[in-house]
């Protein structure tokens, strides 16, 4: 994870080869907000320029949360398997 200037993000590994999964990035301005499903961001991952050495059927993504000023900022992935 890193912290740039007003953003935070996330770059990960995502299977993509299989729709039974599905990735989403959840965001908050506290940890109260990640605790309330209500009050939860939702932050949609895009494919990275950089795809050096990711396996097949898979994808780096990064997740972005702007923090326009904030002093801070919560990011986190949830990844959901379908039955």
């Amino acid at each position: 994870m890193t912290k740039e200037t007003d953003q935070i993000s996330l770059s990960i590994i995502v299977r993509t080869n299989d729709a039974k999964i599905t990735v989403c990035g959840e965001a908050g301005a506290d940890l109260a907000e990640l605790s309330d499903p209500a009050r939860v961001q939702t932050v949609n991952g895009t494919p990275s320029p950089n795809q050096e050495g990711v396996p097949e059927g898979c994808q780096r993504q990064e997740f972005i949360l702007p923090t326009e000023g904030k002093n801070r900022g919560f990011l986190r992935v949830k990844g959901v398997m379908a039955p």
